[in-house]
């Protein structure tokens, strides 16, 4: 299959979290590789949304808004999006 990234992928395996907006809880995740225009995520017991924030560092409190490009049955790939886009 040819690769149609623009950016080479990088493996990370980083437990990850996507804030929910509730009492600062956020949902734990996996992000298993990254570039930077995405990454991809396991997210198996989580139903995300078109469109969610990801947080991937909280002492930096780096935050990445995403949009989900593709889903199996248990990862996600996503775009991030300019950081202006809540």
């Amino acid at each position: 299959m040819e690769e149609r990234r623009k950016y080479p992928r990088k493996a990370l395996k980083a437990e990850a979290r996507i804030p929910t907006g509730a009492f600062a809880e956020a949902f734990r995740c996996h992000v298993l590789d990254v570039s930077p225009a995405g990454a991809r995520v396991d997210a198996r017991d989580i139903a995300l949304p078109r469109q969610f924030k990801l947080l991937l560092d909280k002492q930096a409190g780096i935050t990445r808004n995403c949009a989900v490009i593709w889903r199996d049955a248990f990862t996600v790939g996503v775009k991030f999006l300019p950081s202006a886009v809540s």
